[in-house]
């Protein structure tokens, strides 16, 4: 079944051709918002701008747009606009639009229900029970490679969050009292994060179904399962006492606090293991002349910004004779133009960027890794107009002390400004 995600690519896909030499207009800051506008990103077409009927987030930006009310846009009435509509408030968006004069042609609508069971049906309760069983024989199995008896910590797809996650694992273990653990999780990424801390050898990969089960059981059964779930947001504590992105809990703390329950002064034990730079395989490196730059992140606050400012910034460093590398993994991860693709391990990484010289970064897990790389390392993230704390609770400094690197709110600059601080960083 697809999520919502998928699903607004897929509707944003069909529409290409519609979309083509039109003013597109997305409405609403929703949940949605950031994922339409990559998936216009992704088509080369750019959105002109963002409507909203909050007055407290008229006048701000957001993706790098500026919001503005329905009437400052579309009155008078234009028939070049296309506006992009996916909210839950749907129907009574819609109707101001054609309130408007808007027509049905000029509005594009992406239903934000999925098309799932009711939830009451018998068909939907025998389906989920079914999940229960295949979850409860995917937990025996997994037993058996500890011998039968321990605890199996579900880790998230984040790489970010199981880095973080592992630096208490050891503390937390000791406090419990638990000497035998299985980590399963669900994608080789997450097995590199593990071979830095030497947990490699102590976990199992699974297939997405699997896990899937696995929750859906632990759910159902609870204390009965010997599961922890290494989420920052776990299903058995996501009624926080602590509101998720204010205040002075961050990211880290909701790891110590919640997940592990660890409330004493507790330092976290990131890893020192890295593997040691193999000369050959990065011969192309320019030691001390040359920024990587990691503009994809899909699971964190980081700004979207423009394949044209990246390109712009790209240009600029290049006149300053640094050689720029994209790092990017398939098909969705494309180099930024007069730039080289660029992949190494999670083990690698800090080696690579030390000896590179500078890394620019969308806010991603990838920068958890790296946060103690002796590089200059600037951190770019996006502000979520819904809530602007997002950035205190993602923020490098604020979870990682060591971190000395610089970190910039796209959508606290215009593209110039923001352009000329990053070349000025790179500069001195």
């Amino acid at each position: 079944m697809e999520n919502m995600g998928e699903k607004i690519e897929k509707c944003i896909n069909g529409w290409r051709k519609e979309l083509i030499g039109k003013k597109v207009i997305i409405y609403g800051c929703t949940a949605f918002t950031k994922r339409i506008y990559i998936a216009l990103q992704k088509n080369n077409i750019l959105p002109g701008a963002i409507i909203d009927n909050d007055n407290k987030k008229i006048g701000k930006k957001y993706l790098g747009l500026n919001v503005f009310s329905l009437k400052q846009i579309l009155v008078p009435y234009d028939s070049s606009i296309v506006i992009i509509v996916c909210s839950r408030h749907e129907k009574d968006m819609l109707a101001s639009l054609y309130d408007l004069g808007y027509k049905e042609k000029n509005v594009l609508h992406i239903s934000s229900e999925l098309n799932t069971y009711e939830a009451d049906t018998l068909e939907n309760v025998n389906e989920q029970m079914n999940s229960v069983n295949k979850g409860i024989q995917c937990y025996k199995r997994l037993l058996e490679y500890c011998g039968g008896n321990g605890t199996i910590l579900l880790t998230p797809k984040a790489s970010g969050d199981v880095f973080i996650a592992c630096a208490y694992l050891k503390v937390w273990c000791m406090e419990n009292k638990i000497k035998n653990y299985l980590l399963a999780c669900t994608n080789l990424n997450i097995v590199d994060v593990l071979k830095m801390y030497k947990l490699d050898n102590k976990c199992q990969v699974i297939s997405d179904e699997d896990m899937e089960n696995l929750t859906k059981a632990f759910m159902f059964l609870g204390g009965r399962l010997n599961i922890k779930m290494l989420s920052e947001w776990s299903l058995r504590i996501r009624n926080s006492y602590f509101p998720m992105h204010r205040g002075p809990i961050t990211f880290k703390d909701k790891f110590q606090y919640e997940t592990f329950q660890l409330c004493k002064d507790i330092n976290p034990e990131y890893p020192d293991f890295c593997e040691k730079l193999n000369r050959k395989k990065f011969d192309y490196l320019i030691k001390g002349k040359t920024v990587i730059i990691a503009p994809y992140a899909y699971s964190s606050p980081a700004a979207v910004v423009p394949d044209r400012v990246w390109e712009k910034v790209v240009n600029n460093l290049l006149e300053m004779g640094y050689c720029i590398y994209t790092v990017g993994y398939g098909e969705r991860e494309k180099p930024i133009k007069n730039t080289k693709r660029i992949q190494f391990t999670y083990i690698e990484a800090r080696n690579v960027l030390e000896y590179a010289g500078g890394f620019i970064a969308s806010r991603s897990g990838l920068c958890d890794i790296v946060h103690a790389a002796r590089c200059r390392q600037l951190i770019i993230y996006g502000r979520n107009i819904r809530n602007e704390y997002a950035v205190d609770f993602f923020n490098m400094k604020r979870n990682f002390p060591n971190f000395q690197g610089k970190e910039f709110v796209f959508d606290d600059y215009g593209e110039d400004n923001f352009i000329s601080s990053v070349i000025e960083y790179f500069r001195n």
